[in-house]
């Protein structure tokens, strides 16, 4: 019977169906739908099993050409993607519906008894087939699948690597939470991390985006913007930056469209966005935000500006006043973690198991001093290193030059080497000089400006005043650029190492030159002798400081030598006779801190010197021919403790010094008029002839020279640094005496055995006096074996701008209540005074209600020898404090700390012997364990 069945519909389908189709479908139309296709289910069912497998076809290339799209940046029409949705809900009903029909031709002749069965499937049949036809013509009918992607709220920059910036994130997260803060400024040095640190703040805002709810948000738009703007805003890079705008924006682009028109619409649709974050990376100079399409920030558009740029003044010149901060470096522990990052496999087990290669490889890792950029392009050059050897080779050759490294020179150098490019002219010198100093020196800034001064390289400023105020000028423009940094103190600066290996290679022509014109074994304490000969004759600069050199070739030929540093070799004891001959172009010579006795200047050599330092160092005589050297312009013999004899006549040609430095010095045999007694030594006289001469640091042995002094002229008025030594008679020294000295900074008494008292208060009916401002910075006080008090009124005194006091082998002095009148004053070291029981005893209750508090500037304290001394002050508030050392105070057993160290985030690093810390009482319980943290055992 089921064949027979087969047979008739077969009939029916191939012969009698396509005759009668039209009757049928008048039929089926005069039956309705439904009760058609329970009459008709076998046909529908064929062509259903036939159009689904089309439509599926057609939903594989609907679903390529999407994801197509999709990686071009354009995302699917909606119409398109509920057509998808549509046809997956089909998709999923095919399955039971084949099932069910499947069922129903089992039946006997190929068809059911249960016409309720058959009517249900049919229906179902025929509801899908009318969906997949639905499908299929409106697949037909699609004029595109998808249109260009609608800009998010932030784009997706990426998430960097941030090993160690987390919390330099978060606290930018932070200030962009503050309303009053509109204009953020981040800068430093190249390499440091800036825009690493702006595109994970996209990502953590991006990350917020996606967690909030729209109307939670608290920004709608983030527009991150890649300046790079090094040639200035030319009109291409105008035209990226408005084009960058317009996409995050979803405007249309018209090429055609003017600057300004752009400018004009952009403002509008920013205007009109309200709450937007524009991030501006890598900002060189300034430019007028408005006139490239960013509104200001203000209170009616809740808008946020963040910049970063490598320089300090231009955050400042684009107005982020209130809220600039640095970047700076990665900590030791987060440097070594992103070091390790870049290596091999293979290089980490050969760290993880050979101590040697650790050693090596923390070394190499030490020298990128924390800068990001240093640790990852130099971990690369040293990624698949294992033996002893290579690691051994590679630090070697990164401390003699890192360009020798593979990648450094192109990955590392010439992206530092933009700084420099950007730098003004007349910077430019001034900052590779600085890289004649060892790594990590701390530079005195006014030692570099006299060698720029000395260079020639402020010419232009005849007078020495201004010309030192434009070299700190330039200290300031090159730690603006961050190619400089603080120093140990405030008065000194550093370079960073890669910063330093930068300049280097620089100054070698990019690596050009064979021999470069510096040549810098600066800081080598292992080397005792000076560089081969060949390598100073293309010289412009030498610097051996500090690399405990004992010899010097006899004669090298350095015909275009500018600059010889050799200080702070105290192994270098004689130079040879003809050391200087062929040095014709020198201009500066430093040899400071050598012991050597004597300087051998021949007929003719050293004629353009200009700058030549001799302090602590052991010389006896100055040469008779020093005369000779008619362009010396700063001759310093600070400290020169073996100095007795100069040859007269010898200053009388040198006439064009500007800076003459005795102070401290064993010479100060001075002869005046009326002074019978010195048959021997220089006359004040000559160093009156001294024209040009605007800087004097002068050692008096003498009363009667020191009266000489206290009569205002030009030669007194010149005088910066006073040093009073071995005058018998003196018992009084009135310090108003010297108010005339307007340039006066440091003052000296030393071994004035019967010098009693130091009288601070200002006197005097001479009303421009009065008026003149006393700027002593320094006051020593040493070797005073009969020096008992200070005496002046708490104001005004001629202490009042005092930075830094010395008082040392002082033994009847018993109190120095009087420091609490200085105001100003930075460091205190008192040594070896024996009758000193307290150095404070008591605060006035004036000073402790005052705005201006005890110690308020206070940053360094030296106690040593102090045998009687029991207390320090009371306790109080230190704000500025940052170190105290105490050495052989064995009767002090109290500190002057309060509760305020209780919440200070920086404590002060106290320093002292182990045995005095654990004997020290505290009022306190718990402050010991707090300040333990910072105590360093001597």
């Amino acid at each position: 019977m089921g064949n027979a069945s087969s047979a008739l519909t077969c009939i029916w389908d191939q012969a009698l169906k396509p005759c009668l189709d039209p009757s049928i479908s008048r039929c089926q139309a005069a039956l309705g739908g439904k009760l058609s296709a329970c009459l008709f289910l076998e046909g529908n069912w064929r062509t259903l099993d036939e159009e689904n497998t089309a439509l599926q076809t057609t939903e594989v290339k609907v679903k390529r050409s999407i994801k197509a799209e999709d990686n071009k940046g354009r995302d699917c029409d909606e119409d398109v993607a509920k057509w998808q949705e549509e046809a997956g809900e089909l998709e999923k009903k095919f399955p039971a519906i084949r099932d069910d029909y499947t069922n129903i031709t089992r039946c006997v002749c190929g068809c059911t008894p249960n016409l309720c069965a058959r009517y249900r499937i049919g229906q179902a049949v025929y509801e899908q087939l009318r969906g997949v036809r639905k499908l299929e013509t409106e697949a037909k009918a699609f004029a595109s699948l998808a249109h260009e992607r609608l800009p998010g709220a932030v784009e997706d920059q990426g998430k960097p690597w941030t090993v160690g910036l987390s919390q330099t994130v978060a606290n930018l997260r932070g200030i962009l939470r503050e309303e009053d803060r509109r204009i953020i400024g981040i800068y430093g040095k190249g390499g440091v991390g800036k825009s690493t640190l702006l595109r994970e703040l996209n990502h953590m805002l991006m990350s917020e985006f996606q967690q909030k709810p729209e109307e939670a948000l608290e920004f709608r738009v983030v527009i991150f913007v890649p300046v790079s703007n090094m040639e200035g805003l030319t009109p291409e890079k105008i035209t990226d930056i408005q084009e960058k705008i317009s996409d995050r924006l979803g405007r249309p682009w018209d090429p055609n469209e003017s600057h300004a028109e752009r400018a004009r619409q952009l403002l509008a649709a920013l205007r009109k966005k309200k709450k937007f974050v524009i991030i501006l990376d890598d900002v060189w100079k300034w430019f007028d935000v408005e006139s490239l399409g960013i509104p200001r920030p203000d209170e009616e558009n809740h808008g946020k500006l963040v910049i970063s740029s490598r320089s300090f003044e231009v955050c400042i010149d684009m107005d982020a006043h209130s809220s600039t901060f640095k970047v700076e470096g990665l900590k030791e522990s987060a440097a070594w973690e992103l070091f390790l990052a870049t290596l091999s496999d293979r290089a980490i087990s050969a760290i993880k198991t050979d101590q040697v290669i650790e050693d090596h490889a923390r070394a190499i890792a030490r020298q990128c001093r924390g800068l990001p950029l240093a640790l990852k392009v130099i971990g690369k050059a040293v990624a698949g290193l294992r033996s002893r050897e290579d690691w051994s080779y590679a630090r070697t050759a990164l401390e003699i030059s890192p360009s020798g490294l593979s990648g450094v020179e192109e990955g590392l150098l010439k992206k530092l080497k933009y700084s420099y490019d950007m730098l003004e002219p007349y910077l430019q010198p001034c900052f590779l000089y600085c890289a004649l100093f060892p790594y990590d020196c701390s530079i005195s800034k006014d030692h570099l400006v006299e060698y720029w001064i000395s260079e020639g390289f402020m010419a232009e400023f005849g007078d020495l005043e201004l010309a030192r105020t434009r070299g700190h000028y330039i200290i300031h423009k090159l730690a603006s650029a961050c190619l400089l940094e603080d120093g140990d103190t405030e008065t000194d600066v550093k370079m960073h190492d890669i910063i330093r290996d930068e300049a280097l290679w620089i100054a070698s022509d990019c690596g050009e030159r064979k021999r470069s014109a510096f040549v810098v074994h600066a800081g080598i304490a292992t080397s005792k002798a000076a560089p081969d000969v060949e390598d100073w004759k293309d010289a412009e600069r030498i610097s051996l400081m500090s690399s405990n050199i004992d010899r010097l070739p006899d004669s090298p030929d350095c015909l275009r030598l500018n600059t010889l540093l050799l200080l702070h070799n105290p192994r270098l004891q004689k130079l040879h006779d003809h050391f200087f001959n062929f040095m014709l172009r020198l201009r500066v010579l430093d040899l400071s801190h050598t012991s050597i006795r004597e300087l051998p200047i021949s007929s003719g050599a050293l004629a353009m010197l200009q700058h030549l330092n001799l302090c602590r160092t052991r010389i006896v005589e100055l040469p008779k021919n020093l005369g000779n050297l008619k362009e010396l312009r700063n001759l310093n013999l600070n400290e020169t403790f073996c100095l007795a004899r100069i040859p007269n006549g010898v200053l009388d040609g040198l006439s064009k010094l500007r800076v003459l430095n005795f102070y401290m010095s064993n010479y100060g045999k001075w002869k005046v008029q009326g002074d019978n007694q010195s048959s021997h030594g220089i006359s004040v006289e000559e160093l009156e002839r001294l024209r040009e001469l605007k800087a004097l640091g002068i050692t008096i042995h003498k009363e009667v020279v020191l009266e000489r002094f206290q009569q205002p002229d030009v030669l007194t008025k010149s005088t910066r640094q006073l040093s009073l030594k071995f005058c018998e008679g003196l018992k009084s020294f009135h310090l108003s005496n010297f108010q005339h000295m307007v340039h006066l900074k440091e003052i000296s008494l030393h071994s004035c055995y019967e010098l009693k008292e130091l009288i601070i208060v200002k006197c005097g009916d001479d009303d421009d006096i009065m008026q003149q401002e006393f700027n002593l910075e320094v006051l020593n006080l040493t070797m005073l074996m009969n020096f008992e008090r200070v005496m002046g009124g708490v104001t005004p005194n001629l202490l009042q701008n005092l930075q830094e006091l010395s008082i040392e082998s002082c033994p009847k002095l018993e109190s120095i209540n009087w420091i609490l009148q200085l105001s100003k004053l930075q460091k205190l070291s008192v040594c070896d005074c024996a009758g000193i029981l307290h150095l404070v005893d008591n605060i006035p209750e004036e000073q402790k209600t005052g705005l201006l508090k005890p110690f308020s500037k206070l940053r360094s304290i030296v106690l040593k020898d102090l045998k009687k001394l029991e207390s320090i002050c009371p306790p109080m508030t230190f704000l500025s404090l940052e170190s105290i050392r105490v050495q052989g105070c064995l009767n002090l057993s109290r500190l002057p700390f309060g509760a305020q160290y209780y919440e200070k985030t920086k404590l002060p690093e106290i320093s002292g012997y182990q045995e005095w810390w654990k004997a020290l009482k505290w009022e306190e319980k718990g402050l010991e364990a707090i300040l333990r943290l910072n105590f360093v055992a001597i």
